[in-house]
């Protein structure tokens, strides 16, 4: 495990410090695995050397992406060097917050439901300075969970009002709803695009998948993706936040 390295942008009034970390997943399995399902799934070639079936081969690299992508989704929010091996790489967007002081966090009103969501999401929207909301495009970050229970809190109204989908995204009162996995339920992210930075060397597009044996005379087959990634933001102030009690 190489040491984490940084980068400051030093082109811009404010310099932001981006710690990065080396995120790596690995699997390993035999082609003749899926010998036993369909015969399109047989691998092919003799027996002391066996390669993929081609739909398992075409299907290996996207499905990995998209695995290693749910993964990097968690350690970019709920990233913490102090805490388990999985999220050591770097600390995320949510622990970095918490330690900054100058996040507009709103008072908590309990566990977020179908009840109280929308007035928790305005008392977030009224936590957002006037000067962010109206110089920026902002946008609130959510988990799948509170996403759904916002759309069951919709259901029940008799007018929605202004919080519809418009152009495809769901909104509340005009600013939009991004919902990831990445963040836990109950936890809730307002900001602006300009305001959250990344930093990433290696690969920066998550297709850097590695195929490959094991060793020359192995049946088994590895598959790795690696990336160096980090997570910063530029202002505290600019963000408001929600944190169950």
């Amino acid at each position: 495990q190489d040491e984490p390295s940084t980068t400051v942008n030093a082109s811009t009034k404010s310099e932001v410090l981006i710690t990065t970390g080396e995120l790596e997943l690995y699997d390993e399995f035999s082609p003749s695995d899926f010998n036993d399902d369909f015969r399109v799934l047989n691998s092919s070639g003799p027996s002391n050397d066996v390669e993929f079936a081609p739909l398992i081969r075409a299907a290996i690299e996207p499905l990995y992406v998209a695995s290693f992508n749910t993964d990097f989704e968690t350690i970019i929010w709920q990233g913490n060097t102090g805490g388990a091996e999985p999220v050591k790489r770097f600390n995320g967007l949510l622990v970095t917050g918490d330690a900054d002081g100058t996040l507009n966090s709103v008072t908590p009103a309990g566990a977020i439901t179908s009840a109280n969501v929308i007035a928790i999401f305005g008392a977030l929207t009224a936590a957002l300075p006037a000067v962010v909301k109206g110089k920026t495009q902002p946008f609130i970050v959510c988990n799948h969970v509170d996403y759904f229970l916002y759309h069951e809190a919709l259901r029940a109204l008799d007018s929605k009002g202004v919080n519809l989908d418009v152009g495809g995204f769901t909104t509340f009162s005009g600013y939009r709803l991004v919902p990831v996995s990445g963040i836990p339920a109950g936890r809730l992210w307002m900001t602006h695009n300009q305001n959250i930075k990344l930093g990433g060397w290696a690969q920066s597009d998550l297709s850097n998948v590695l195929v490959a044996r094991t060793a020359a005379m192995n049946r088994t087959w590895g598959i790795k993706i690696t990336a160096e990634w980090g997570v910063n933001f530029v202002v505290g102030a600019e963000i408001a936040d929600y944190i169950t009690a």
